[in-house]
């Protein structure tokens, strides 16, 4: 059989297709069609690994945490970052991969907190992230104890706690963000960016660092603008081009 011929190269072949095109003219402006004509199958090719389109999501859903895990893991193996550093190092390059994606992670918050939410999905991408995170949250802190980074006498119950927060707050975050793209609602945007203060002067006071050591504001303030402007601009251009039409 042709190498590209092969099942798991044809529904890679499906998926890289869907995410390329999930890029240019995001998820809801995607039609099965469209993925069906650039990945170069049938449709009984198609529904022979998926049974939808949002079937599909949830591998777009697992590739990014996948990838996202990756990063985590690489910044955890730095020696020339102290835990503090690599902390933050932690967030940045998990909101990198929003800032450089923002139409893929637009499309899974949109079906998760959709008007009906998508429990299995959410759990899928949150339950899924800490069975994996813990334990690089856990070695972190316990290195941040060692080379003075972090000042507490329960590194452990710390990084659980720290976990739990964090995608309790990712969580709330993603369905608000929902929210204020689909209502266009910047107050909606400007309270999403003050959980995100709160949760830095939380993990601050866990961890036992110094006030403005970390930088999750201003990562996070600086991935929803980005999220934002990718979002309403774009609308904003499909809008023009359809009265030109």
């Amino acid at each position: 059989m042709n190498e590209r011929l092969r099942p798991e190269h044809r529904k890679e072949q499906i998926l890289r297709a869907a995410l390329e095109l999930f890029g240019q003219q995001s998820y809801e402006q995607t039609s099965l069609q469209d993925i069906i004509d650039r990945a170069g199958v049938s449709k009984g090719g198609f529904y022979h690994y998926y049974g939808s389109k949002a079937e599909l999501l949830e591998d777009v859903a697992d590739l990014m945490i996948a990838q996202f895990l990756t990063l985590i893991e690489r910044t955890a193996a730095r020696r020339d970052l102290t835990a503090a550093e690599k902390f933050n190092e932690h967030f940045r390059v998990g909101n990198q991969q929003k800032q450089q994606r923002p139409q893929e992670v637009m499309a899974l918050m949109f079906e998760i907190y959709a008007e009906d939410k998508n429990v299995l999905l959410e759990d899928r991408v949150f339950n899924g992230a800490k069975k994996k995170l813990l334990p690089i949250i856990r070695a972190l802190v316990r290195e941040g104890v060692e080379d003075g980074s972090f000042n507490t006498e329960y590194p452990d119950e710390a990084a659980e706690f720290y976990v739990d927060l964090f995608l309790l707050n990712q969580r709330e975050a993603s369905a608000s963000m929902a929210k204020a793209l689909r209502e266009r609602d910047r107050k909606e945007i400007e309270r999403l960016k003050r959980r995100y203060a709160f949760l830095q002067q939380l993990v601050e006071d866990t961890f036992g660092i110094a006030e403005g050591v970390l930088c999750i504001r201003d990562i996070a303030e600086e991935t929803i603008e980005t999220m934002w402007q990718s979002y309403v601009g774009r609308a904003g251009a499909d809008r023009e081009t359809a009265s030109e039409e």
